[in-house]
């Protein structure tokens, strides 16, 4: 980012996210990241809460730790006993970290009460942490999705649950002194829900110098190193998150109906199980890097039917310059053209537009193209965060 604010001392900012987010394994976790880069780059000391351990960290890491990522961009992770409980509780059902803030108060790390009263301003990458509060500052709710209509999708969230789920949102939403939503969606929904105010829409942006268009030595090795062949390969990624996993059961019936085709289906991530793959749907699991997948795609499919906020995987399939076929609810609050940047299709429509689209080479390039000079035009990180730095900076204290 080449223009930099100007400021009198270099102003702190606590990011609290109620998840570890580095390194970034998917797109809601480079949707904290990254911003958070920016305005580290801008010249703020930038601290990054992380609620509780990860997966791949288990082995690793059973106490709170620091650890600096880049020049003013420090994480700090908070890990204890209460964490494992609250994972427990939740396992793998889908329900929000909606009690991180009682976990967190329980204990009261001193480190993170020193962040904060030392900090300029607080902002929040989701409700749940928005109760902490011991001291005044100036907060903002980064408001990733409308929590209560995605928890309202899942069976197994109870009405109590969802009652709980709202209450945190609205005072999150009604006492935030700026906050931030992805779509034009979101925010109408929320105040249509919690009261009007003065909210303001950045959509999530992608790192478009790190995610490259794939070039023919790259597809080619990755081919041969993941053992495709000459198959045509369909990618989804995702996280294991109830509307990524309903996208999953859809690619499991299109992988029945093309069963004994050249198609290869790929769902790439934690969204999938390696043992329940199958020999034309190949079912990943987490991996530390996805990359593999995306250049051995010949193109990608983001079948959303559920969800809130914006999606960024869609973006993701953009910027490696893949063609996208996608949901109409699948691209909200990304304004592409219908046959230009995407094709925008219902699911049932889906078989029919992969067999036109693998015999259409020429189209797979065009909507390639288009696709990466929209995203580099439209939401690379370098234009979303100055948008971001813009709104925060009158927040702070000279």
């Amino acid at each position: 980012m080449e223009r930099r604010t100007k400021m009198k001392h270099a102003a702190r900012i606590l990011i609290m996210s109620p998840m570890g987010v580095f390194p970034a394994r998917s797109g809601g976790h480079s949707a904290v990241l990254e911003p958070a880069k920016i305005l580290a780059r801008s010249g703020m000391e930038v601290t990054l809460f992380g609620y509780g351990i990860r997966r791949f960290e288990a082995l690793r890491h059973f106490r709170p730790f620091l650890r600096r990522i880049e020049h003013n961009l420090t994480e700090y992770r908070y890990v204890s006993i209460w964490n494992l409980v609250d994972y427990w509780q939740r396992g793998r059902s889908g329900i929000p970290a909606m009690n991180a803030v009682r976990f967190v108060t329980r204990s009261n790390p001193k480190m993170l009460r020193n962040i904060f009263m030392g900090a300029d301003i607080i902002q929040h990458e989701s409700p749940w942490l928005f109760p902490y509060c011991p001291a005044r500052k100036p907060r903002v709710l980064i408001a990733h999705n409308v929590e209560v209509c995605l928890s309202a999708t899942n069976p197994k969230i109870s009405p109590a649950i969802l009652g709980k789920i709202a209450t945190i949102e609205k005072e999150a939403w009604s006492r935030a002194d700026l906050a931030i939503c992805f779509t034009e969606e979101d925010k109408k929904e929320l105040c249509e829900r919690y009261g009007n105010r003065n909210a303001h829409v950045v959509p999530i942006g992608v790192d478009t110098k790190r995610l490259q268009p794939t070039t023919g030595r790259e597809k080619q090795d990755a081919r041969l190193k993941l053992g495709v062949g000459n198959k045509f390969v369909v990618l989804f990624t995702g996280s294991w998150h109830l509307p990524n996993r309903l996208a999953v059961k859809l690619m499991q019936s299109w992988a029945m109906q093309l069963s004994g085709t050249d198609f290869l289906f790929v769902a790439a991530g934690s969204v999938g199980r390696e043992a329940v793959s199958t020999p034309n749907f190949i079912q990943t699991g987490e991996l530390p890097d996805l990359r593999a997948w995306f250049h051995a795609a010949d193109c990608s499919v983001n079948p959303m039917l559920e969800g809130s906020g914006m999606n960024v995987k869609m973006l993701e399939f953009m910027a490696h310059g893949l063609p996208v076929i996608t949901t109409p609810f699948g691209s909200r609050g990304i304004k592409v053209d219908d046959g230009r940047d995407a094709l925008i299709r219902k699911t049932e429509s889906f078989v029919e537009t992969l067999n036109s689209l693998k015999d259409n080479p020429e189209l797979r390039q065009r909507l390639a193209e288009h696709a990466r000079r929209y995203v580099e035009k439209n939401h690379s990180w370098e234009a979303i965060g100055e948008k971001r730095l813009e709104l925060i900076t009158p927040l702070i204290k000279r």
